[in-house]
Order: structure tokens, then C-alpha cells, then sequence
């Protein structure tokens, strides 16, 4: 392969436009767009059609490509992810030899949201996840890791790594496995994968909104408001679902209790005669 470097996005499901590449990509560093779309062309990124890897979940299968990559990245020493909302303001290359320098994992930080429980209050109170799902997963990494829960969380517009590093892949997989347990919100999960796999990631402190690297949000014809209506009802209905689901699950463990125990089985011949005695119905 000519290069040993790559910058990368992801657009899957419809959810907004491309927006080109903002910056001249010297040689040496691949411009690469993975997309859903068969129609997508662009002038400064080589794009990739991929089918979805869920494809009734175009979220999670635009997550597949950022946490865990693609192929057509294999033989990359060192990648940039960028959401196509991030518009980087410098070279690919000064990123990745900034963030890099130390570390195979290279993150920014998130900087107005102090911790990663605060993260889980606000996509909850956002109504981004259902209720249940995101409660089961603060629950477990309360149990599990409390201690992850008051860390900064990361903001993952941008990802610097070399994928080949044995503790960037099992990062990853992990990442991924829990974004497709739990939410789909992958900085809920992010600081959690870190910890069990105890790889040294750089939390880069930079301004998620502008920095001397890059520009966000840069939306493009974003699918929001009434046009998104739906996911809100959606996780309604879901909600609802799951509520009725606990409760139906609640009375028949409390049925099943009562038929066990031992007044249950004494009764049981009374039960019997009442029914004998009772008046058919007309």
C-alpha cells in the first residue's frame, strides 16, 4: 500500500449529507468515506460503498465501521476517524503526530460534561436511548466498575489510533461489544472498554467545538426536528412495552408464588367445591 496513514469517515442510513474533505491531504495520508449509499460520489474522499452490518440499525452499523474499522483499513499504520460533522482545520498528519506521540489510543476529552454519569443523565433526559436499556447499563457499570462512572468521559468526534496495536484491537472490540449490548451512545461505553483493558489511551484537552485541530458541529443537511419525530415515539412505545413486559413478568412471578405455597395446595379441594356449586352462567 503507498500509504501508511488514514483519515476516515463514516455516513450511513440517510441521516445527513457529506460534507467534503476541508483541508489538502498531503501525500502519504488516504482520504477514505465508508457509506450505506450506492448513489454517493465525492471529489475529495475515495468512497467505499459497504452494506450495513445490521441493516434494520444504521446507528449501530455506522459503529461497527468507526470503533472496529474495515478491511479496506487493515493496512494502515495509523488512522484519524472523523464524524462528517468534525471539519479538521489542519493536515491529517499534524493531528496524528501530535496525539500519537505517546500513545497508541488517542481521544479528545469531553469538555462540558464532567463526567461519564452526567453523560448517562443527559441522553437519558434527552430521550436519545430508552429508558430501560440505559438504566440496565449504568446499573452494570455501577456494579462492575463504579469507578468509571465519575471519569471525564471521552468525546469520540475523533479518533486517533494505530489499529494494529494488540490493546487498540481488544479496545475496540470490547467498545463494540458493549455498544451492542447496551446503547448506542458509544461515549457511554468508551471509558469502560479503556479500563478492563487497561491500554494508556491519550484524552486529548481540547474544546470539542473548535480547536486548533478542528471545527464541529459542520452539519449538512442533518435530518432533525419534526424529520425525527419518530425516533422520540419510538422509544415510547418501546419504553411502554418494556414497562408492561416487567409488569406482566411481576404478576406471573407472584402468581406462580402463590400456587406453590402450602395454603394454595390446602385450599385447593374448597376451590374445587365452590366451583361444583357455583350456578351456570346462562
Amino acid at each position: 500500500m503507498a500509504s501508511s496513514r488514514a483519515v476516515f469517515t463514516s455516513l450511513t442510513g440517510d441521516y445527513e449529507k457529506l460534507n467534503e474533505f476541508g483541508v489538502d491531504a498531503p501525500d502519504g495520508v488516504d482520504r477514505i468515506c465508508f457509506t450505506d449509499d450506492p448513489m454517493l460520489t465525492s471529489s475529495t474522499w475515495r468512497v467505499i460503498h459497504v452494506p450495513l452490518a445490521l441493516p434494520s440499525d444504521p446507528m449501530r452499523s455506522q459503529r461497527v465501521v468507526k470503533i472496529v474499522g474495515h478491511p479496506e483499513l487493515d493496512g494502515y499504520s495509523e488512522t484519524l476517524y472523523v464524524d462528517n460533522s468534525v471539519r479538521l482545520t489542519v493536515s491529517p498528519n499534524e493531528v496524528l503526530d501530535n496525539w500519537l506521540e505517546h500513545a497508541d489510543l488517542a481521544i479528545p476529552r469531553h469538555s462540558f460534561r464532567e463526567t461519564v454519569a452526567a453523560e448517562f443523565t443527559e441522553i437519558r433526559a434527552a430521550e436519545l436511548e430508552t429508558y430501560a436499556r440505559i438504566d440496565e447499563q449504568r446499573e452494570h457499570y455501577e456494579a462492575e466498575a463504579p469507578q468509571v462512572l465519575s471519569q471525564r468521559p471521552y468525546w469520540n468526534g475523533m479518533i486517533a489510533r494505530r489499529p494494529s496495536a494488540p490493546d487498540v484491537r481488544a479496545t475496540m472490540d470490547l467498545w463494540m461489544m458493549h455498544v451492542l449490548r447496551y446503547s448506542r451512545r458509544d461515549q457511554l461505553s468508551i471509558n469502560f472498554a479503556i479500563a478492563a483493558t487497561g491500554i494508556e489511551a491519550a484524552q486529548i484537552p481540547i474544546d470539542n467545538y473548535s480547536s486548533p485541530f478542528h471545527e464541529w458541529p459542520i452539519r449538512n443537511h442533518r435530518k432533525t426536528g419534526s424529520q425525527m419525530a419518530w425516533r422520540s415515539r419510538e422509544l415510547e412505545v418501546y419504553d411502554r412495552l418494556e414497562r408492561v413486559t416487567e409488569e406482566r413478568d411481576q404478576l406471573q412471578a407472584n402468581l406462580d408464588e402463590v400456587r406453590s405455597s402450602t395454603s394454595w395446595r390446602v385450599t385447593a379441594p374448597l376451590r374445587g367445591l365452590s366451583d361444583f356449586l357455583r350456578p351456570p352462567t346462562r
